[in-house]
Parts: structure tokens; sequence; C-alpha cells
């Protein structure tokens, strides 16, 4: 049954000539955003430029929605440690993890 209303959505996306851009327009379409809904195989590029949290699995915009090794500063790579790749919220919750905040310049600092 989720299968045919996958297959469905992305049919329709296809035939309007639409991407999706975000976690909130996948679960607008979908119902969910995860991708441990959608079917074995299932590949994110099917519906938009997207990409997947390593730590969550939702689905999500890889430019403004997700953080990546080697894409940041030293800090965000010691944060990420064993993902390549996490959501906005994963990031936070290693960010805890890792005894880091940001200061008020918006850079990341380990704290004591």
């Amino acid at each position: 049954m989720k299968s045919k209303h996958i297959s469905k959505v992305i049919e329709r996306l296809k035939k309007e000539d639409i991407g999706l851009g975000s976690r909130e327009e996948v679960k607008e379409y979908f119902g969910f955003s995860n991708i441990i809904n959608f079917p074995k195989g299932f590949d994110v590029d099917d519906i938009g430029e997207l990409n997947t949290c390593d730590k969550c699995g939702n689905i999500q915009n890889p430019y403004n929605e997700m953080y990546w090794v080697g894409e940041e500063c030293q800090e965000t790579n010691d944060i990420l440690e064993g993902h390549n790749a996490v959501c906005d919220e994963c990031f936070d919750d290693l960010m805890k993890v890792k005894n880091y905040t940001w200061n008020k310049n918006n850079e990341l600092i380990k704290e004591n």
C-alpha cells in the first residue's frame, strides 16, 4: 500500500516536473520524510536534489539543512566524527555530546 502511494507521488512529481527541495516538502507530498519509510532501493535523487541524514535518516536539502565533513570548520569535523553528513537537529544533538556551543560571533567553541 505504501509503495503504491510512493509510486503515485513520484509519478505526479515527474509529470508536473516538480523537484522537492526540503524536508518539509517531502513530508507534504509523501506524508513522511524519513528514508526508513521508503522502500529498499529508493533513491532520493528521484524526487529532488536531496540527501539523507547519516544519523536519523531524515531526507533533507543538502545545502541548507545539513552539515558535512570537510565543508565547514575543524570543529564541525570533530562534532561529525563517524558521520559524513547530518541534519541540523542531529548536529545540535552531537554538539551537546561533544560539549560544543555557538559563541556570540556564531562560531563553534568547545566548552570546558
